[in-house]
């Protein structure tokens, strides 16, 4: 609990820098990606089975909030070209779509 009064100000100052250890993310995008696809690999097929047999959530649909990650970035349009170009190989998972785009080089057309 936060004194009341003239010292507040100084304890909020105090508290600030703890707070941001404790809840410290992700800096990096890479470091994102790397977090998403742990993420992504656990809830793959959480959902069950279709009718044709692939699993619900699909590596498309996880895969498709990392498109816009690099907008703006040098690169960036390597970055979708290549996440484009994976996902029509169709990888077994997400962790898997996102090594072969960290090795994937070179522009798209």
């Amino acid at each position: 609990m936060l004194p009341r009064g003239p010292g507040r100000n100084r304890a909020c100052r105090a508290a600030r820098p703890a707070q941001r250890r404790a809840s410290a993310g992700p800096r990096t995008r890479v470091q994102v990606l790397e977090r998403y696809a742990a993420y992504g690999d656990g809830v793959l097929g959480r959902w069950g089975a279709r009718p044709d047999g692939s699993r619900a959530p699909g590596v498309r649909a996880l895969a498709k909030p990392l498109l816009g990650l690099f907008h703006g970035e040098p690169g960036g349009r390597r970055f979708r070209c290549a996440l484009e170009d994976g996902l029509r190989r169709k990888p077994a998972s997400l962790s898997a779509l996102l090594q072969a785009r960290a090795r994937a080089r070179g522009g798209c057309a």
